[in-house]
């Protein structure tokens, strides 16, 4: 049901719709100076809240600035809202100071697209579904309002002021939420990212996602941000994500995983987090360029406790990655590393074996080498006798292999042929995960 309606029609859909319970869409667009109007759509509220099992407001100020809560305080304050399971609050430039308690029992799912110092509250234990969307709120004014939520499972937080974060930030109140599986915030700076992170008290199990923007024009690195957890933390992986993003992943048997998207791509990252301590096991590193040899080296002498690196990236920086593993230090770089992953890329069957072969003079060679088949030039003669396990996985299928997989009739079409003479096209296999070890 949408508000307001013509009065006839709402008679006759209150009527017929009998005892069910109803989904409610109330605005005030166009009606907002009007009182009349807004008055009726009080009454309609008011008979309707012990059958509402989702109530959506989308609402604006008038010109009076009188907001979503004044009109809720004229005509909700004594309300139950029994059957109550969805809220939705969207309001826009509201400075409507007035407080306004709802009383919904049942409520498991809650969204206030508004400045949360002026939305309404609710009396509720049950919320296991919170998103929050503010404009002029930074997001360690948000964070606090989650105590109020203790059964979360899910919660969506995204902040998009423009206002600088505080120098002194308030003393972090630790916010226990034992049910959570996945909070996302955005957006944050660098100190308010930390904040949020000292805040937060949630199960080992749980997905921490974090969207990190740089302060005005100023470049700020990740590295205070994911350095500390490296100790406690199994596995990074450093990935793209979309124009000029990079996503770091950190995951740990005893801590929840963290994710965190930065807005560009510091090329001197590794080379700050190689001043932290770390206890990784496990390096993934996805994208199409690597940080320079030399930062590259440093972080990978720092994390001597890996064990297993997983790589895709271009063929000239792969070529240059194995070098760096390849160097002749005292000090073997990564001692401990037994498995190396480096599917979909294309390299030469000599630097491949100058690496195997580095390993195996060195004392620590190489448990298992995985690789896509046919990748390397010319083959893979010699690496069985410098590796344990040579896994081979067959290439993954190109894009248009797929797509004529889908649409295997536009094949001929698209490659040339003229319509109606398409030969049968062959299926196109379905992409495996076969895999063949040579011993």
């Amino acid at each position: 049901m949408y508000l307001p309606m013509p009065p006839e029609w709402y008679s006759i859909f209150v009527q017929r719709s009998g005892n069910s319970l109803l989904e409610v869409q109330f605005s005030n667009w166009r009606i907002q100076d009007n009182k009349e109007k807004c008055q009726v759509l009080g009454e309609n509220l008011r008979q309707l809240a012990p059958r509402m099992a989702h109530m959506h407001f989308i609402w604006m100020s008038g010109f009076d600035l009188k907001g979503l809560n004044t009109f809720l305080a004229s005509h909700a304050a004594d309300l139950d809202f029994p059957a109550l399971k969805i809220a939705e609050f969207h309001e826009s430039s509201s400075r409507d100071k007035a407080t306004i308690v709802l009383r919904t029992p049942v409520l498991r799912k809650l969204t206030m697209d508004v400045n949360t110092n002026f939305a309404p509250d609710v009396i509720t234990d049950n919320v296991t579904d919170l998103k929050i969307r503010s404009s002029s709120q930074k997001s360690h004014e948000i964070i606090p309002l989650l105590a109020r939520f203790p059964q979360l499972e899910h919660c969506d937080i995204s902040t998009y002021s423009y206002n600088s974060t505080p120098s002194n930030l308030p003393p972090p109140s630790i916010i226990s939420l034992k049910s959570l599986q996945n909070i996302s915030v955005k957006s944050l700076d660098v100190s308010s990212a930390i904040y949020a992170l000292n805040c937060l008290d949630v199960p080992k199990s749980a997905m921490i996602d974090l969207e990190v923007t740089d302060k005005e024009e100023e470049e700020e690195s990740v590295a205070p941000l994911i350095g500390p957890r490296m100790l406690t933390c199994d596995e990074l992986k450093i990935s793209g994500g979309g124009y000029r993003e990079a996503v770091y992943t950190l995951k740990s048997e005893s801590q929840p995983s963290l994710r965190i998207t930065a807005n560009h791509v510091d090329s001197t990252l590794l080379s700050e987090l190689a001043s932290y301590p770390s206890s990784l096991s496990h390096f993934r590193f996805r994208y199409h360029a690597l940080p320079s040899s030399a930062h590259l080296t440093q972080a990978l002498t720092s994390w001597s406790s890996l064990t297993s690196i997983c790589i895709w990236t271009c063929e000239p920086d792969f070529d240059r990655f194995l070098a760096v593993l390849s160097t002749d230090q005292p000090t073997l770089i990564c001692p401990q590393l037994e498995s190396l992953e480096c599917t979909e890329i294309k390299f030469t069957r000599s630097r491949m074996l100058a690496f195997l072969g580095h390993r195996k003079v060195r004392g620590a060679p190489l448990r298992e080498l995985k690789t896509t088949r046919g990748f390397s030039d010319p083959n893979t003669e010699g690496f069985a006798e410098l590796v344990e396990n040579h896994v081979e996985v067959d290439a993954k299928p190109s894009a248009m292999e797929l797509f004529f997989k889908v649409f295997p009739g536009l094949r001929g079409v698209l490659e040339g042929a003229v319509p109606g003479e398409v030969d049968e096209v062959d299926e196109v296999d379905e992409p495996q995960d076969h895999e063949h070890v040579m011993e």
